[in-house]
């Protein structure tokens, strides 16, 4: 993983996708590369195609990993897949509900439906879930969520 991430730190993006393909044939119990493969692939290459195929496969065989969930969530979110896109945030907030980025991410997915109540809800609920560890630009564009809630 070292490895892939020091690739993309590069912008060698080709050569992070082998790697994280090498790892998935030599951890195949791991969702991590099938995770980090759809969001290269949706998020540093606009390839939705490929995206959804690793998101999918990571959501299906690793039903039970809130990431896989979370990240399946976010390929159908950049896609303009909303109601899927709700679905698989939704899920990651059942599975892992003290995670403050899938309460994040499905304020987003409500925010953009139009359910301004509910994403105000869950963007207070990200807030609240935040430690001290947590980035001042994180906390900051919450509370931006909030006001264009109102």
């Amino acid at each position: 993983m070292f490895l892939a991430n020091a690739y993309l730190g590069k912008e060698e993006t080709d050569s992070a996708i082998k790697v994280y393909k090498k790892l998935m044939t030599a951890a195949p119990e791991s969702p991590i590369s099938y995770q980090e493969l759809a969001l290269i692939y949706i998020d540093k290459l606009s390839d939705y195609q490929n995206a959804l195929r690793y998101a999918e496969e990571a959501a299906q065989k690793f039903p039970k990993d809130a990431k896989s969930q979370d990240v399946l969530g976010w390929v159908y979110y950049s896609n303009e897949k909303d109601a899927k896109a709700f679905t698989g945030f939704q899920e990651a907030v059942r599975l892992s509900p003290n995670t403050p980025q899938y309460h994040y991410h499905l304020g987003l997915a409500l925010q953009k439906t139009g359910n301004k109540a509910k994403a105000k809800d869950t963007f207070e609920q990200t807030l609240k879930l935040l430690n001290q560890n947590t980035s001042k630009e994180f906390a900051e564009e919450i509370k931006n969520k909030i006001d264009q809630c109102e």
